[in-house]
């Protein structure tokens, strides 16, 4: 589709190209490579940039046309002939055949590239800590259909198991939610053993949602906030935000007239590091090794990292290197992204399509109910496996499965040794909420990283209270929290059992300062206990 005007939206894949017709395109290139070889052109070495871009996009364009409807070519950002930006401030020139156009190639469903290991495969493992929660992770894998336009019906046969931690877990880990926090000041440091006075400043609850993103007051609530936190943790501390802008807007209020982030330079010895938007990878590092030898100091270090950013995401902060991850608020992805906006009507499309496959008596790819009994022939067609045998494991353990758009019936956790019927896709909404979490859940896997390492987890927002957000934390932090929010409980009301629930209680007979106090008691008594010298 040819326009000279900004674009948004997806390009359907032109119907005279084929799968025969792409791959007959790879093989015309690597008649080309070879030529360019014997012509001393090109190296097994050295090759051609060029030659290496158009099999990458002959590669993809292979993915467009096998998987019809799960893959598209969307046109995001356009400059004007003559010059103009093109996003995030970046330069770009037209040419005499009007605006360029950037292209990006989507793909809405993993399954594009799993599906083919199913289809070979005997039997498939996959071990991750942040698969959770499961249910969604299988719809995304396995889609709603195979690749040949079928479904997979009763010929796969999906088992999980979500495994306790480490067994020193309970010890080694402290997990709070900070809901509250004071928004000014405390004119003098208040004893950790001892509650709030009546003359304790105003408490506020803590958002950091895009629509709270130019209150100064929330701003300053979550940097007091983390000040606090920092100054009870020894050597190494991460904190990781949203985005890169809400951390921009956070820093901005912390560095003026608050003092918040001078209060943190001083908590640390003047040791605060800050992952930059489109920092190089020299850089980071270079930053990284100085945070790495001043968290193994006596004065240790803060680094401020992003969801999805570099520090985020596969990096090992074992023992000094991190002593707390401290999540300040939750890392949507960006709304208007012309991906995401895809990605949620192609989740919501194939829900519906789904919903109405079930209803006109197709193949029903969910379980039937809450009774816990397997649709009929589901469990027919399973080589090597005694059909009587999983019918009477069936009966035992109920099905869990993404029925609906409702968050009580679509995020149960699956327990050890459940049976998962196939689900279809998580609307588009609940999609993008469960992206966030995963997002979260890699920032928080930056901490206790053997079975000796110890550390705190906080999470800073309202939100994560709400039951919604809350069951798409991993079970194991879950517990962590619910054993700090019962240890508080239990000091307030002796009476109370000490044993925990599955959900922070949403009142407490405590006030907010009080509350807020005792969390920081904990924290400080967590860190004696472990006998680390701060």
């Amino acid at each position: 589709r040819k326009s000279r005007e900004a674009t948004h939206g997806a390009f359907p894949v032109l119907p005279s190209l084929t799968a025969s017709r792409v791959r007959t395109l790879q093989q015309g290139v690597r008649t080309v490579r070879k030529a360019m070889q014997v012509a001393n052109m090109e190296s097994t070495a050295v090759k051609s940039s060029t030659v290496n871009d158009i099999e990458a996009l002959l590669s993809q364009l292979l993915f467009f046309v096998e998987d019809e409807g799960k893959c598209f070519v969307a046109a995001v950002e356009t400059a004007a002939p003559g010059g103009g930006q093109l996003g995030e401030g970046r330069q770009v020139r037209g040419n005499a055949f009007g605006p360029f156009i950037r292209l990006r190639l989507l793909c809405q469903s993993a399954s594009v590239a799993f599906s083919p290991i199913l289809e070979t495969a005997q039997a498939v493992i996959l071990t991750s800590g942040t698969l959770s929660p499961i249910p969604s992770t299988v719809a995304e894998l396995v889609g709603h259909r195979k690749q040949d336009g079928g479904t997979w019906g009763g010929n796969l046969l999906l088992r999980s198991l979500v495994a306790p931690h480490f067994p020193t877990l309970q010890r080694n880990l402290l997990a709070q939610i900070f809901e509250t926090g004071h928004s000014r000041k405390l004119t003098s440091v208040v004893s950790t053993s001892q509650s709030a006075s009546k003359s304790s400043p105003e408490f506020v609850r803590l958002d950091t949602s895009y629509g709270r993103r130019d209150d100064d007051a929330a701003k300053l609530a979550v940097g007091l906030t983390l000040v606090e936190i920092i100054r009870r943790v020894p050597h190494g501390v991460l904190v990781f935000f949203p985005s890169y802008a809400a951390k921009a807007k956070l820093e901005d209020c912390w560095e003026g007239s608050s003092g918040v982030m001078e209060d943190i330079r001083s908590a640390k010895g003047g040791h605060v590091f800050s992952e930059a938007s489109g920092m190089e990878g020299d850089s980071f590092d270079a930053m990284l090794s100085k945070f790495y030898t001043a968290a193994q100091s006596g004065q240790g270090a803060v680094l401020f990292g992003v969801g999805r950013g570099r520090a985020s995401e596969g990096l090992n902060f074992a023992n000094e290197y991190a002593r707390a991850v401290v999540v300040v608020g939750i890392p949507y992805g960006p709304l208007r992204d012309v991906g995401s906006q895809l990605k949620r009507r192609w989740n919501d499309e194939t829900l519906a399509e789904s919903r109405r496959e079930r209803g006109a008596g197709g193949p029903s790819l969910t379980a039937p109910g809450r009774e816990g009994n397997p649709p009929s022939g589901a469990l027919q067609g399973l080589p090597g496996s005694s059909r009587t045998d999983l019918g009477v494991r069936a009966q035992n353990v109920p099905p869990h499965h993404l029925g609906d758009s409702s968050f009580s019936e679509e995020l149960v956790p699956p327990s050890s040794d459940s049976l998962l019927l196939l689900p279809p896709p998580p609307s588009g909404s609940l999609w993008y909420t469960i992206d966030a979490f995963r997002s979260l859940n890699q920032s928080i896997g930056r901490l206790l990283r053997h079975s000796a390492d110890f550390g705190g987890i906080f999470l800073l927002d309202f939100r994560m209270k709400d039951e919604r957000h809350y069951r798409l934390l991993p079970t194991w932090l879950r517990e962590a929290i619910a054993r700090s929010e019962a240890g508080l409980d239990k000091e307030s009301d002796p009476s109370l059992p000490a044993e925990c629930s599955s959900m922070p209680a949403k009142t407490s007979k405590d006030r907010p300062e009080d509350r807020f106090m005792k969390r920081l008691k904990q924290v400080a008594d967590f860190f004696v206990d472990h006998r680390v010298d701060r």
